[in-house]
Parts: C-alpha cells; structure tokens; sequence
C-alpha cells in the first residue's frame, strides 16, 4: 500500500512510515531544563498548583492554571525554617502571559476577590473547577466563543442545580484507613462547556452539563482538530484488571464532538498492551508542526512508593511519551520516563512533574514544554524544558552506520527538507527508489545540524518522480534523523 504524505511533514515518532532499519533504531530524547520561568507563591495560588494549559496565540503566549491549598500534601519536615505551609483555600483559577514564552508576567485582572482585595491575576472562580481552555481554531466559531474550555462540576442529586465543590476545604488524613463503607453521594460529577472571547471573561454555553460519566478528577483536555474537522477531549477513566484504583488502574478515555454540545460515548485509549500503570493525566495535542498526529505527555504514576518516609501521601510521579495517528491508538513503545524527577528531593513526591497541556515555538529551532516542579511546597513553580523542533524521537544510528528503508510513498513538490543531526564525522544521504526498487536519485552526503535544510541532489532529481510511487532509503552515519517533508520550490 501506498502511503500519501503530500507535503506533510512526516516525524519518526513510530514505525508508520518504517518498513525496514538495519543498524538503526527509534531514540526517545529528553528535554533539557532552562530553568524556573514562573514562581507560584501568590496566597491565591497556594501550594498544590495544578492542571495548566499554554498556548501560543498570535504573538502572546498565555498561560492557565489552577491554584488551591489542600490540607495533607506537604512534607513539613523537608520545609526551610522561614517556610510554612500555605493556608488552606478553595481553587482559583490564574492567568499569566509571556512575549516569548521565557519571561512571564502575572497581569492583575481586577475580576475576582481574594481575601479582600482584586489586585491579583485570578480570571475564574465558578462552581466550574478545574478549567482547561484552549483556543478554538474552528472557522465557524463566533468571535465571542474563540477561546473555549471545560470544568468539572457537582450536581446536586436532588435539586439538579451545580453546586460548588468543597473538595479543597476538607480536612484530609491520608494515612487513616478508608472506612468500609463510604458515606452516601450527595452529587454527581459532570464536565461543562465554557466560551470566551479573550480567555480572561468567561461564561457557560449551557446549564447542562455536556459529558456525566465520571470519574473527571484530573485535567481533562479538549481541542479542535483541524484535519479531521472535529472537537476532541481526552478525559479520565479506570481500565485494567489489577490496580489499586476501583480495581484497575488511571487510564484515559477520548470523545469526538461537531459541536463541542453534544460527544460521542466515551471510549478508552488503546496503547496495544493491557494497561498496567496509572496514568494520572494526558496533556494530549495535535502537534503544531504536523497536526495530524496527536502527541500526549501523561503523568505516570507509581501509587505505592514513597520516597521519604514522613510524606504523607505515598505515591511517585514522572512523564511518558505517546503518539497517534489516529486518536484513538496510542504507540507508548517508550516506556522509559520522559521526564523525570532529577535532584531536587521536593519533586519525588505524588503529583508533580506535570507537563502542561500545550506545546509551543519559542526560538529558532527551538520548542518548549512547562513542568510543574515542588507541587506541594512553598517553592512551586513552573520549569521550562526545551527540546528541537520536532525532536521528540530520531532515527539513530552509531558510527558504524545504518539503514533505514520506508514503505511506498506518494508525494508532492519539486525539493526535500530534513530535520537532522550528525557528528563532524558522521553523515545522512537520501536515495529515492522509483517504483521498480531501483535509485533514481542520490542527495549529496549531508552533514551538520539544522531543522529544514534542503536536500542537494549528487545525481537525479524529483521532477519525474512525484506522480509514481517511491521509497526512501536514509543512509546514516552516526546521526539522527528527526523528521523530513517535500516540499515546492
């Protein structure tokens, strides 16, 4: 079968495109850290921050996350002697903005009261938690609904009005055993539909809730997909067969929507393999340099460690890499870790090192992810890692060189760009066989670093070639190959 990549930009994240690799193998790479961009020792922002969103709009990149004190989270002997564990408070919503995506700025909204006063960056306080915007790229979209979200609700079982939860301001006791039986629910839990035209004002699209089969307790996030012409949200769920969680593990469930009102039945993620690990969260997205594939980062969790013994909840947390072509299969053949908890003790704790939902250019050749780092310390912030355009997973092979052959293609344009690197000695060349195997054109031997560069040809060209089915055979000598993609002059 022939594969029809068109001038898409095609990314080794899988072995979609791979029909054969001698001496070559799919590399997962890891961000590397550039540093605290945002402190959070706001009163409103508290010590269990959560769940927040990036996005780059235009030339502003924004910010969304959610600020709470839970009772019960903090290791009190690991904290400093001017340390102390902030005050318990219900969640509120917070907003910062960036010019670059490095240095970010809390603007003060004037929209919602924190202990007497509004000179704070809080943009949503409803009985809607734990909101996940994101900018809706809809064409039909109207402008006072171009940002969207959801939040999580309660709804009163016996007036079937949204009630606020106070879920933050119970007193937890984490190591008490659970009693035997739980007490008689008072609510259900539901997701709501929010719209906004600017992503600070917000309001309900309707008093209905739009999914009600729980459990939501997590960052559900939605999107637009505009290849496929669809709403998508990925949510929480419970699979598997062992586990501590309700008999099986975390997972993650994804619905479809035209409408973003009404969802297809929600559906759990195929990875291929029974599920095993608890996977907190999902930080799912269409990639913005090949939206066709969704990338997700989830955070995985280990519920029964415990790295220091006075903690009061058990429980240890880093992040995965997965992909999808289709949204609903995800290829987590890298189980090794992401991202992972480092040096730093305050991060070997239950929830943190979550990834924002939200990838995003920040630099020539450069993209950037945001890792909440010391969740439930007085030192919590947001760190920015940094990766290469595309640089998730290459195609490597070692000094003595390797083979990689795709399946059958189909293409358009006249020239050829890679994303690449090698040694000063190493080096990648491209040969294109037409339909009958044979090489009908030989690049130059390239060598360097760089995100787009052209392909020279040493003999032949793509001219003939873009109406039959070709292969590419990528010859590589101690390099990585991230992604290519055709292209016209």
């Amino acid at each position: 079968m022939t594969i029809d990549i068109g001038t898409r930009r095609q990314l080794f994240i899988d072995d979609f495109l791979i029909d054969c690799m001698e001496d070559v193998d799919l590399r997962l790479h890891t961000p590397e850290s550039r540093g605290i961009v945002l402190e959070l020792k706001e009163a409103w922002e508290g010590s269990t921050v959560d769940y927040h969103t990036v996005v780059k709009d235009g030339n502003l990149y924004r910010m969304w996350y959610r600020g709470t004190s839970h009772w019960g989270y903090a290791v009190e002997s690991m904290l400093g002697p001017a340390e102390a564990v902030v005050p318990v408070h219900d969640e509120a919503m917070s907003y910062a903005e960036s010019l670059d995506g490095i240095h970010w700025t809390k603007p003060s909204l004037g929209l919602y009261e924190f202990n007497g006063s509004k000179d704070n960056n809080i943009f949503w306080s409803g009985k809607a938690t734990d909101l996940v915007p994101f900018l809706d790229g809809n064409p039909a979209a109207p402008p006072e609904q171009r940002y969207k979200a959801i939040g999580r609700g309660h709804v009163d079982l016996e007036s079937g009005e949204l009630r606020a939860s106070t879920e933050s301001l119970e007193r937890r006791e984490p190591n008490k055993p659970k009693p035997r039986q739980k007490a008689r629910p008072t609510t259900r839990e539901v997701l709501l539909a929010l719209a906004s035209p600017d992503g600070i004002h917000w309001r309900y699209l309707q008093e209905e809730p739009i999914l009600e089969e729980p459990p939501f307790d997590t960052q559900n996030v939605p999107f637009w997909d505009s290849i496929r012409g669809h709403y998508v949200i990925y949510v929480r769920g419970k699979a598997g067969a062992s586990g501590s969680f309700g008999g099986g593990v975390r997972w993650i469930r994804q619905a479809t929507s035209p409408d973003f009102i009404h969802w297809t039945p929600l559906r759990d993620i195929d990875t291929g393999e029974e599920p095993h690990e608890h996977l907190y969260t999902n930080a799912t997205t269409p990639y913005f340099r090949a939206p066709e594939v969704y990338l997700a980062l989830p955070r995985r969790m280990h519920p029964e460690r415990r790295r220091h013994d006075d903690a009061p909840w058990p429980g240890l947390s880093d992040t995965v890499f997965m992909s999808s072509r289709d949204g609903l299969h995800f290829d987590w053949r890298f189980r090794e870790s992401f991202i992972r908890p480092g040096r730093d003790p305050r991060n070997w704790m239950s929830r943190t090192n979550l990834v924002a939902n939200g990838i995003v250019p920040t630099g020539a050749g450069e993209m950037s992810l945001y890792v909440l780092r010391n969740r439930d310390f007085p030192s919590c912030h947001f760190e920015r890692m940094v990766l290469r355009l595309d640089g998730f997973v290459s195609a490597h092979a070692g000094y003595s060189g390797g083979l990689l052959t795709t399946h059958p293609l189909a293409f358009c344009g006249r020239e050829m760009a890679l994303n690449y690197a090698t040694s000063a000695m190493g080096s990648v060349v491209v040969e294109v066989l037409d339909h009958k195997g044979e090489v009908a054109a030989t690049s130059r031997e390239i060598f360097g670093d760089a995100t787009d560069e052209r392909v020279a040809w040493a003999s032949g060209n793509l001219d003939r070639l873009a109406d039959q089915p070709i292969r590419l055979r990528f010859r590589l000598l101690d390099a990585d190959l991230y992604s290519f993609r055709f292209c016209h002059e």
